[in-house]
């Protein structure tokens, strides 16, 4: 499910200011042409609004294997490498 477009910073602060001069969500919904839900949503938690950590798939190998895995690389190329300089004719 898509998510709705973010609220800029100046929203931010409109919302909050407007919240403590005693206006409504659908006040303010109207003053700032924002959906109700946007607004409700993030004066429940103003802190985390915008902030959820993108979903994916999970990598199939962690960190410490990814490492593990190119450094092999790197030895082998280098010992291929070595093989053939060995088997030239000088």
């Amino acid at each position: 499910m898509p998510r709705g477009i973010s609220l800029t910073e100046f929203q931010k602060g409109q919302a909050i200011a407007y919240i403590n001069d005693g206006k409504t969500i659908l006040e303010i919904t109207g003053i700032l042409k924002i959906g109700k839900s946007a607004i409700s949503e993030f004066l429940k938690n103003p802190d985390a609004h915008g902030k959820r950590e993108k979903t994916g798939r999970p990598r199939k190998l962690t960190p410490k294997e990814q490492r593990n895995s190119d450094s092999l690389k790197k030895e082998g190329l280098a010992s291929l490498l070595r093989s053939v300089n060995l088997d030239l004719p000088i």
